[in-house]
């Protein structure tokens, strides 16, 4: 996996990370999911999926600049990962084979590991 971003936006320069769920729509029986990167340092996301009976999904989405994706770490969470997101794009749509109607909560980093500046916008109730 290339790291050569991370030295980039961590050591030499001063931007932040922020993300978000920008919104949520259901088309043709599947969920879609937008998030905004408004922060300029891009980051791979975790996108936690909680289902109305408790089930939960983990969506992976790496940046096309790291060139490989990080391991599994929990292996008791189903985790689909999606193409790289390029860090030119300022959104990124994700589509799930669920009705919207079937989801609980969506929440991009649900460890809190990510430091974004703007943590408020991450999490969706439904």
């Amino acid at each position: 996996m290339k790291l050569d971003w991370y030295r980039e936006y961590w050591v030499n320069t001063i931007k932040t990370i922020d993300y978000g769920i920008d919104s949520v729509w259901e088309e043709a029986g599947k969920t879609k999911i937008r998030l905004k990167r408004t922060g300029k340092i891009p980051m791979p996301i975790d996108l936690q999926v909680t289902y109305k009976d408790d089930s939960k999904e983990l969506l992976y989405i790496p940046m096309n600049l790291m060139f490989g994706e990080k391991p599994v770490e929990d292996e008791t969470i189903p985790r689909k990962t999606f193409e790289g997101w390029k860090w030119t794009h300022p959104y990124y749509t994700v589509e799930i084979n669920k009705k919207l109607s079937e989801l609980k909560t969506v929440e991009i980093d649900p460890t809190k590991r990510m430091a974004d500046i703007n943590p408020r916008d991450n999490k969706k109730d439904f």
